[in-house]
């Protein structure tokens, strides 16, 4: 059992400052006059289970979280006479996030490490809010936090067949979240307002293969080559043209890539 306690002092982030572009209009970050630090308490509680039975070693791990948020920063986009819209960062009453974290290993000598764990969770406000004021907006009021998924988990997979060659293969699932799209015009020169998007479910998976060649004097040369994103879960609906809203961006960074290394180790 563990219990933590933390704060954010009210300012602006570096990532706050960079200027985003929405309907071809600059979006500038504010903080509210009267803004108060963030605070939070934390508490968790885990339990571990080991066995191992001849070669195979396995382990289970389940853990309980809860975190209570006070005056938790929120942002709330405003457009200006002049077009401008001002990004500004607020206090909200409150908020919580809590959930269950669940994890498993196996191992079996050195051929196999297979490793996964899933975690649900939720994060909400503890009142509704919107993250736009627009009078024209077709934003709806939620106590869900944006791009705060319910589930997310992972796996990761190691083979070692023979010595010297190993085989990597790994993925993270991300489930539906809200994402915030700012109003932007499209390529026909039709105008978008505000609106909040229930994207998909995203599993990224990639995949490697290793060689390590011995060299000089202990050192070695390790040959890589694989594929990322396998299956290219990647966003389809980015925005287009230069009335676009560039803070819409979500799930996996990169579409299906290949790739090759080549790393000396002394």
């Amino acid at each position: 059992f563990s219990y933590g306690q933390g704060f954010r002092a009210p300012q602006l982030f570096d990532e706050d400052l960079h200027v985003d572009i929405a309907g071809g209009e600059q979006i500038i970050a504010a903080r509210d006059p009267n803004l108060e630090e963030e605070k939070s308490h934390s508490f968790s509680a885990s339990m571990d289970w080991y066995k191992r039975v001849g070669a195979v070693e396995l382990n289970f791990m389940i853990e309980g979280f809860y975190t209570r948020l006070l005056h938790p920063f929120a942002s709330v986009s405003k457009e200006q006479p002049d077009g401008t819209i001002i990004k500004t960062t607020i206090n909200e009453s409150g908020a919580k996030v809590y959930g269950t974290n669940i994890e498993a290993r196996l191992a079996y000598s050195d051929l196999l490490d297979l490793q996964m764990g899933v975690t649900l969770q939720k994060s909400r406000y503890d009142k509704e809010r919107k993250w736009s004021d627009d009078e024209n907006d077709d934003v709806e009021a939620t106590k869900k936090m944006m791009r705060n998924p319910d589930v997310y988990g992972y796996f990761v997979a190691n083979i070692t067949p023979v010595s010297r060659f190993s085989l990597n293969l790994s993925g993270n699932y991300t489930g539906h979240m809200l994402i915030p799209h700012e109003a932007n015009v499209t390529l026909d020169g039709v105008e978008i307002p505000n609106s909040t998007e229930k994207v998909r479910t995203f599993f990224s998976m990639n995949f490697k293969a290793s060689y390590a060649i011995p060299l000089y004097k202990g050192s070695t040369m390790e040959l890589s080559a694989g594929v990322q994103n396998i299956f290219n879960a990647y966003q389809k609906d980015f925005d287009k043209g230069p009335g676009r809203a560039s803070s819409y961006v979500y799930g996996p960074s990169l579409p299906r890539s290949y790739f090759a290394s080549a790393k000396i180790s002394f």
